[in-house]
Order: structure tokens, then C-alpha cells, then sequence
């Protein structure tokens, strides 16, 4: 049997080198919300470690998937995946942007849903 210090390693390793499956194409509707997740100030392109942890808040017309999550520090992710769970774009914001990338969500809610 593992140790508990084992489990934790196993864990904090995995997390680190998780790589999230991405998908091989892109919708119109997809690159219209990449178009507007990219004109936020400060946004990033983020690990996509940080992808298994997002969850899904809507979906848009050509069913792909929009999900967030805040890490640890409290950076806040948008992530875009596919109808099979495959990563399309992946991206976060310094705080002080938060609230620009929450304006961006919501276009994107209104716009492409």
C-alpha cells in the first residue's frame, strides 16, 4: 500500500504533467469566441493543466463547450472545448482584468448562444 507522502507525489505529479487532449479543428462559432476572449486586456494563453479543474457554465450554438475555473492563486481561466471534451483554447487574465473577461463571457453568452 501507498504511503499518504506516495499519493501526494503521485498527485502533484500527475498534475503537473497533465496535458489536456486538443482538438484537431475549429468552428466559425468557436473562432468568433477566440476573437473576443482575445481582445480582453492581459489574457493569456494558460497550462492546460488547469483545464480538468474548469467547469462548464454554457455551450454555444455548434455545441462547444465554455468552461471556467480560478487557480489556487486566484487567476481567473476561460477554456473552450470541444463536444468531445477536447481542448480548443485555453487562457487566463491578471486580476485586475477579471471583471473585463467576465464582459467577454457574457458577449460571448449573448452573441454565440
Amino acid at each position: 500500500m501507498k504511503s499518504l507522502m506516495g499519493k501526494l507525489v503521485d498527485y502533484f505529479v500527475d498534475d503537473v504533467f497533465y496535458q489536456a487532449e486538443s482538438a484537431c479543428t475549429i468552428s466559425q462559432v468557436a473562432q468568433k469566441a477566440v476573437a473576443i476572449l482575445d481582445a480582453v486586456p492581459s489574457i493569456s494563453p494558460c497550462h492546460d493543466r488547469d483545464f480538468k479543474w474548469s467547469r462548464p457554465i454554457f455551450t454555444l450554438n455548434d455545441s462547444t463547450v465554455v468552461k471556467t475555473c480560478k487557480n489556487v492563486i486566484g487567476l481567473h481561466h476561460i477554456f473552450l472545448a470541444d463536444n468531445h471534451g477536447k481542448l480548443i483554447y485555453g487562457g487566463f487574465v491578471i486580476w485586475s482584468h477579471s471583471e473585463q473577461l467576465q464582459a467577454a463571457i457574457r458577449q460571448i453568452k449573448k452573441d454565440l448562444t
